[in-house]
C-alpha cells in the first residue's frame, strides 16, 4: 500500500508520528463549529507570500499554519495579520526535509508568533 504522504515527502513535509495524544481532524476532540457556511474561504486568504525566492526554505509546514491562522483571525474578529513564518520555522527547528505539521504547530503553541516585519522573509536572503 502507497503511503498517503508520499508525494509530499521530500517537499518540505515530515510525516508526523501519531502518538495518542496527538489531536486528528475530525477525530472529535474538539468541539464542530461551522464557521464557512459555504465552504468558499477565498474573501478571508491573506496576501500571497512565496516559500521559495533565492533558497529553498523547507518551511511549506510553517507556511501553510500562519496561512491558517491569518485566514482564521480575518474570518472570526476582522483583523488582517501577517506573521512571520521564518520564526515559527526557526523555532520548530526546521532544517532541510522540512518538519511535520504537529512539531510545528506546538513550536507556536509554545513560543507564540510575531508580525512579519519583526523577521522578514525578504528578497535578500
Amino acid at each position: 500500500m502507497e503511503n498517503k504522504f508520499q508525494k509530499y515527502i521530500g517537499k518540505g513535509f515530515k510525516e508526523p508520528i501519531i502518538t495518542p495524544d496527538n489531536y486528528i481532524l475530525g477525530g472529535g476532540q474538539v468541539p464542530q463549529v461551522v464557521l464557512q457556511e459555504d465552504s468558499d474561504w477565498t474573501e478571508n486568504l491573506p496576501k500571497e507570500e512565496p516559500q521559495l525566492k533565492n533558497t529553498e526554505t523547507w518551511n511549506c509546514t510553517a507556511f501553510g499554519m500562519t496561512n491558517a491562522i491569518e485566514v482564521l483571525m480575518f474570518r472570526l474578529f476582522g483583523e488582517r495579520r501577517n506573521y512571520s513564518d521564518r520564526f515559527v520555522g526557526i523555532m520548530a527547528g526546521t532544517k532541510e526535509g522540512g518538519n511535520d505539521p504537529h512539531t510545528v504547530c506546538e513550536a507556536i503553541r509554545k513560543h507564540g508568533l510575531i508580525p512579519e516585519e519583526m523577521l522578514p522573509f525578504s528578497d535578500d536572503i
